[in-house]
C-alpha cells in the first residue's frame, strides 16, 4: 500500500510538472509570436524603404539650389559647407537636419530651410546675418545688429557701412563669436534708432567712437550740404536714452537746415541744454 501510494503521488506530481511546462511553452509561443511579427515588419519596412527610397537610383541627388533670401552671401560658396556629392548621393539617405545644422555653423547664417523636391533635387533657403557696421576698421571685420562678428567681404555695400570704435575684446573676438559689450550694444541699439527713423537718413554715419569712461557716443559725419552738416561734423549722444537724445538731434538740425544755418557739432547729452558748433 505504501508502494501504491508513493507511485500514485509520483504520478500526480510527473503529471503537474507536464503541465506546467506545456503551459509555459505555449506562453512562450503566443508571445514570441508579436514580437517575431514586429521585427519582421521592422525589417521589411527597412528593406523596402531601402529598395524604393534611400538605395532607390530614381533618387539621386542631381541639382542643389540655394536661394540667399536675406544676407550678402553667394550661394555657391556654401556647397563645400553642405558637403553633397551630386551623382553619388541619395535624396532619402540624406538627413536634413544634419545638412541645417551644417549651415547654421556659418558665421554668415541666421536661419536655414533645406527641403527635398522629388525626384532627384536639395532646395536651400538661406536668411544671413546682414551686417551693419564695421569693426575698428575700414574693411575690418563686420558686425550685425545682435553683435555677431563676421569676416569682411571686400563688397562695396560693406566698405561703406559706418564703422565702430572703442569696444574691448574686438581683436581677440573669433569669427562667429557674439560681442556682449554694453559700449558695442549702445553703438548698435543707436544704428538701429537711426534706420527706423525717417529723419535718420540724413546721418551719413562714418564712424561711432564708443567711451566707455563717459558712457557716450561720439558719431562722425559725412558733409550734407542740403542738410547743412559740414565734413566730419559730430554727434555727442549719451549711451542712456539713446532714441530720445537722436530725436532731439534731429530736432536742431531739422531748425537749422530751415534757417539756413550750418552745423559742425551737436552735443546732445544733456536734453535741457544741447550746445551746436556752426
Amino acid at each position: 500500500m505504501t508502494l501504491l501510494r508513493r507511485f500514485k503521488s509520483s504520478s500526480r506530481s510527473r503529471s503537474r510538472w507536464k503541465r506546467g511546462r506545456a503551459w509555459l511553452i505555449r506562453l512562450a509561443v503566443w508571445g514570441g509570436i508579436p514580437v517575431f511579427i514586429v521585427l519582421g515588419l521592422f525589417f521589411s519596412g527597412v528593406g523596402l524603404e531601402r529598395l524604393f527610397h534611400s538605395r532607390n537610383p530614381h533618387f539621386t541627388l542631381r541639382k542643389i539650389e540655394i536661394k540667399v533670401a536675406l544676407g550678402a552671401l553667394e550661394p555657391e560658396t556654401l556647397l563645400p559647407t553642405l558637403g553633397l556629392r551630386r551623382g553619388v548621393d541619395n535624396l532619402y539617405g540624406l538627413k536634413l537636419g544634419k545638412l541645417r545644422r551644417k549651415l547654421l555653423q556659418h558665421p554668415m547664417i541666421q536661419q536655414a530651410e533645406v527641403r527635398r523636391i522629388l525626384p532627384d533635387t536639395i532646395h536651400v533657403t538661406i536668411y544671413g546675418r546682414t551686417p551693419v557696421a564695421q569693426l575698428l576698421k575700414r574693411g575690418g571685420r563686420l558686425v550685425d545688429g545682435s553683435g555677431w562678428v563676421m569676416p569682411p567681404t571686400g563688397r562695396n555695400d560693406t566698405l561703406n557701412l559706418p564703422i565702430i570704435t572703442g569696444v574691448a575684446g574686438v581683436m581677440t573676438a573669433p569669427i562667429g563669436a557674439r560681442l556682449r559689450e554694453s559700449v558695442l550694444e549702445h553703438a548698435l541699439e543707436f544704428l538701429k534708432h537711426k534706420a527706423a527713423m525717417p529723419r535718420g537718413a540724413w546721418l551719413a554715419v562714418k564712424l561711432v567712437q564708443c567711451s566707455q569712461q563717459h558712457g557716450e557716443l561720439i558719431v562722425y559725419l559725412n558733409a550734407r550740404p542740403e542738410r547743412g552738416i559740414r565734413p566730419n561734423a559730430t554727434l555727442r549722444l549719451p549711451a542712456a536714452d539713446l532714441e530720445r537724445a537722436l530725436t532731439n538731434t534731429l530736432d536742431v538740425l531739422e531748425a537749422r537746415a530751415q534757417a539756413r544755418q550750418s552745423t559742425s557739432a551737436i552735443n546732445a547729452t544733456n536734453p535741457r541744454r544741447i550746445p551746436v558748433t556752426p
